[in-house]
């Protein structure tokens, strides 16, 4: 057995440790393919730049859609004032 694998237990035994027992067992296996195995990098790369993206335009689409019903609401009070008293301010006739 290989000395840095292997540690002295008690009784003189030696026993492996525990996180190379781990690597050796199946699930080890399996994850030191999943790590090493990059058929699927791609893929993964563009899911995350698309996710970003959404994320991006979403809160682009929000701050616009914000300001937009802000300045709507804004436009219709001074039409329902103007609308009241008959009169439309001296700014809308200038250029």
């Amino acid at each position: 057995m290989n000395d840095a694998k292997a540690t002295k237990g008690s009784g003189g035994r030696n026993r492996r440790s525990g996180l190379s027992s781990f690597m050796d067992s199946r699930v080890g296996k399996i994850c030191r393919e999943f790590i090493s195995d990059e058929s699927g990098q791609g893929v993964l790369e563009y899911v995350l730049l698309l996710s970003g993206t959404v994320i991006g335009a979403g809160l682009l689409a929000r701050g616009i859609l914000s300001s937009l019903d802000s300045g709507i609401l804004k436009l219709g009070g001074q039409l329902e004032k103007d609308l009241k008293t008959g009169r439309a301010p001296l700014t809308v006739y200038q250029n």
